[in-house]
């Protein structure tokens, strides 16, 4: 019935994962994955996918991960207690709980989301403005008149 655009690109929902934990199951320990990554249990420890690739993590309404996680796109659906460092896209949906800092290249999070943890955007053209370098024309100006 409605035709709407969106205006930022949405992540892959028709994601093949080729590594899942499965809901039940608790994995200690490090992880270095090459392809999606599917988390429905309980993963102890730091994540990172494949740098080379646009892989991407997803943290599933029953996921826990316990840890940071490093990777290229990510979904959280259920909850993080960790940092993450996400390249490219980030969503964090309604039902999740995020207790760690954020890097990111674009967010997206939904309502009712709980994050808890600064966010820090990793894009060049959002770094900090030096505002004494831009206040020094104007102050010219006014002793100028």
């Amino acid at each position: 019935m409605f035709n709407v655009q969106a205006k930022h690109p949405s992540t892959p929902t028709n994601l093949v994962f080729n590594n899942i934990i499965g809901s039940g199951s608790l994995i200690q320990g490090d992880q270095t994955v090459k392809g999606h990554l599917l988390i429905s249990g309980e993963c102890i420890g730091n994540v990172k996918l494949d740098p080379l690739s646009e892989d991407t993590a997803v943290i599933d309404a029953s996921g826990i991960l316990r840890g940071d996680i490093i990777c290229k796109n990510a979904i959280v659906i259920g909850r993080v207690d960790g940092n993450l460092r996400v390249e490219n896209r980030l969503e964090i949906y309604p039902t999740a709980v995020v207790n760690g800092d954020i890097d990111y290249g674009q967010i997206f999070i939904h309502a009712d989301a709980r994050v808890n943890g600064q966010l820090h955007c990793l894009l060049e053209d959002a770094l900090p403005v030096d505002v004494n370098a831009l206040s020094e024309p104007v102050v010219k100006k006014l002793k100028a008149v």
